[in-house]
């Protein structure tokens, strides 16, 4: 058998991963940065010295142009600088500096007809200026990139943290700790997640207390039976009772009891893998009431109770998508556990009530009563009140397990409560049909 565990060879947690990924992508972004910022930068200012150079230098070749009708640069000038005309062809000047990007206007008489541009300032002054620019651009970057890690080293530290926890307590729950438990922190998505952890071993450990409980019960209720049968054969085998009908009846007594255990619980069994054969169509609810409570009448008259079926409903027809087969067992479950547990005299009522969309089947029996804490655990299986409703009347504990399983396979519900008549209520609501 293969237990959960963490994988010793592995090399980088998802602490380590998610520090990298933040780490890099801060990296990247401050490399990128940089590299935008120079080469922005660069142009920006070249582009600024350019601009600032050409401007007064337009407005003297505007002036000279308006006393000797013609542009004229200086031998120096030539060397750097270029007039072109109105489709940006050159006049004069450098032609190197024709294909410069930087352009200012010439205007005579307020109208543009020539343009001047210069070549890129190469000065160690520009040099100057863009290697300070950088220096302190590289130092902002340095400085953002050593916050953002230790950002990413707060938040995988954060997130590490929680992850942990919930790997150290899967490896609990898969070596069968159930007790084990998550620190509920803050409302996000890790805080859910141990929630449901949470919740995932608290079911766990309900179920292997469940099963730990069933086994002891079976056990239990094997037992006894198989005692008293072992007892009595025994006794026939040295003689000390005699082999007469007496004896017959009470082996076959015990015979049926186990018979009736087994056959209950396997139909739990079956019904927990659902594979309770059910035959859906419909049934007339009211006909399997008059039907099934038919049989009991006589029985409840020689234990002296009194069994009333009462139908409170305008409706016409009382159809239900159903098993009439598992209703009626369903049903039958429940009048024996009245009849078995109401003290005589006493009175059970069996209702027919018509409640919109759905029927509601109740059960009123008198005294004795069960606890309002007792009665969610009605259904549970082996689960007996061991006052009133003790072992001593009868039974395993298993027919209102049944009862529920049935219920939820009619997509219905079965509910326990105090009765009027000061004894126990049980209501099954089921859909109508057609819905």
């Amino acid at each position: 058998m293969m237990f959960f565990s963490a994988n010793p060879q592995v090399k980088f947690s998802i602490g380590h991963k998610i520090f990298a990924s933040l780490f890099l992508t801060c990296a990247v972004l401050v490399l990128v940065m940089l590299t935008s910022l120079r080469v922005s930068l660069g142009r920006g200012f070249q582009e600024y010295l350019a601009r600032a150079e050409l401007a007064p230098l337009a407005q003297q070749l505007e002036q000279n142009y308006a006393r000797t009708h013609r542009w004229a640069l200086t031998p120096e000038q030539s060397t750097r600088l270029a007039v072109l005309d109105g489709s940006h062809r050159l006049l004069l000047g450098s032609p190197q500096a024709a294909g410069s990007p930087w352009l200012q206007p010439l205007r005579v008489e307020g109208k543009e007809v020539a343009w001047l541009t210069s070549l890129p300032e190469n000065s160690e002054l520009a040099h100057q200026f863009l290697r300070n620019q950088m220096r302190t651009s590289a130092l902002i970057g340095v400085a953002a990139l050593a916050l953002s890690t230790l950002t990413a080293a707060a938040l995988s530290a954060h997130l590490r943290r929680p992850i942990r926890q919930l790997v150290r307590g899967t490896q609990k729950l898969a070596s069968g700790d159930y007790t084990a438990r998550l620190a509920v922190g803050e409302g996000d998505e890790l805080g859910q997640l141990a929630h449901g952890f949470n919740h995932l071993a608290h079911t766990l450990e309900r179920g292997n207390q469940s099963r730990k409980q069933w086994i002891a019960d079976v056990s239990h209720e094997l037992r006894t039976p198989l005692a008293v049968l072992r007892a009595e054969v025994e006794a026939l085998q040295d003689g000390v009772r005699p082999a007469n009908q007496e004896a017959f009846e009470l082996l076959h007594g015990q015979v049926m009891a186990l018979t009736a255990l087994t056959e209950d619980l396997f139909q739990l069994a079956r019904a927990d893998l659902g594979q309770l054969n059910y035959k859906m169509r419909e049934v007339d609810l009211w006909r399997l009431l008059q039907e099934t409570s038919e049989p009991f009448q006589s029985r409840y008259q020689k234990a002296g109770l009194q069994l009333e079926l009462v139908r409170e409903s305008s409706r016409l027809t009382s159809l239900v998508w159903g098993d009439a087969d598992r209703l009626r067992q369903l049903l039958s479950n429940l009048l024996e556990n009245s009849l078995r547990y109401t003290h005589a005299p006493g009175r059970v009522e069996l209702r027919c009530q018509s409640n919109g969309s759905h029927w509601t089947v109740r059960i009123d029996d008198s005294a004795p009563g069960v606890a309002q804490e007792m009665s969610d655990r009605l259904f549970d299986r082996f689960f007996r009140v061991e006052s009133s409703r003790s072992k001593k009347m009868g039974g395993a504990g298993l027919g209102l397990s049944l009862c529920r399983a049935i219920a939820q396979a009619h997509d219905s519900q079965i509910v326990a409560g105090a009765s009027s008549l000061g004894g126990l209520r049980v209501d099954l609501i089921i859909p109508c049909y057609p819905r």
